[in-house]
């Protein structure tokens, strides 16, 4: 039997910008204020998102170093969601140390690439997350399918990756079990994976966009030395109903993922490619802790000193995600690194 087809976008380790400018769409709105580079507003349908605002408030409350604990139901991971996050892990660690440019060309293979190391210790995103009424991710066979996605790493160290997770299981004969839809926010724990935990969707940390896909804002964030060795590490999701940050996590240590990243992984079992909604992070920001600001993701950044790039994928080793237009899906990249989506049509 075939193995499970593994697909990854992430930023990674680069030292040059090539590529960067292919696939760009669009401009960003003009750059914000208060330590925010080139925030603005992102519009679904129905609801205007205030991005500018969002990142304001978190950079006030780094400041104030006010969080509230969020008062949600963490769940442990499941053996199986246990497996899935070790094995994006270890694919993770098979890019190298640094997360370098071998990644470019293996089966499966595409994305961004940022440098390792620099002055960034922290990562924001605004996501999309889907709820089983949405989305459910459909399962050839009885074995699970997962898409992680999407996902985001904070450089120098992290020991958090938090994602998106979908799963599917399809149905049996004997005995007769019908198919089986999972999907949830994870916070893997690098350090401790024992300490990992997920949150069901629906979730009030999801923002229903009228009738588009809800919206969950992330950061995870280091303090400690640059590179970290170790750091504190927290993650926060914004609180829609409050309007500001709630603390989700905190670890101390330091991992060998010295590169950052915003990813898209799967591993689904053997089969036609599932029909899938548009999977996107948008406004992806890099957290500086020397000048408290949000660095959109860009091809140069941090005055030329720290760079990342796109590598697209080698199409002849895809079985699903082949740029083609017909039964695989589009990748998009656009707003000069800090914006990508898969989806099955162009946007």
């Amino acid at each position: 039997m075939r193995p499970a087809r593994l697909t990854f976008l992430a930023l990674i380790l680069a030292t040059s910008t090539a590529g960067c400018a292919g696939n760009s769409t669009g401009a960003l709105p003009a750059a914000g204020t208060s330590g925010i580079s080139g925030s603005g507003s992102i519009v679904g349908i129905g609801t205007k998102l205030n991005v500018q605002e969002i990142q304001q408030q978190l950079l006030k409350q780094i400041k104030a170093h006010t969080f509230p604990l969020a008062s949600l139901r963490r769940q442990p991971l499941s053996p199986e969601q246990a497996r899935t996050g070790q094995a994006l892990l270890g694919y993770l660690h098979s890019l190298g140390p640094h997360g370098t440019s071998n990644s470019i060309g293996k089966p499966g293979g595409f994305g961004f690439h940022t440098q390792s190391g620099g002055p960034y210790t922290g990562i924001f995103a605004l996501d999309n997350a889907y709820d089983t009424s949405q989305f459910g991710l459909i399962a050839p066979t009885a074995r699970t399918s997962t898409i992680l996605a999407p996902g985001e790493i904070a450089p120098n160290g992290t020991c958090f990756i938090t994602y998106v997770s979908y799963k599917g299981n399809g149905p049996t004969v004997k005995p007769p079990i019908p198919a089986t839809f999972a999907n949830s926010f994870v916070t893997f724990d690098v350090c401790n994976k024992a300490a990992s935990f997920s949150i069901s969707l629906p979730s009030p940390y999801a923002l229903q966009q009228g009738n588009g896909p809800p919206m969950i804002a992330s950061f995870t964030q280091g303090i400690g030395s640059v590179p970290c060795s170790p750091c504190d590490w927290f993650t926060h999701l914004y609180n829609w109903s409050t309007g500001s940050f709630d603390q989700t996590g905190f670890q101390t240590g330091v991992s060998s993922l010295t590169f950052g990243g915003s990813l898209y992984y799967d591993d689904l079992a053997r089969g036609p490619c599932p029909p899938l909604p548009p999977l996107s992070s948008h406004y992806i920001s890099l957290y500086n802790p020397t000048t408290v600001s949000l660095d959109l993701l860009a091809p140069s950044m941090n005055g030329g000193t720290y760079f990342t790039a796109f590598a697209p994928p080698d199409t002849s080793k895809q079985t699903c995600f082949a740029n083609d237009g017909r039964i695989s899906p589009f990748y998009t990249v656009s707003h000069d690194n800090s914006d990508w989506q898969v989806s099955m049509s162009f946007p």
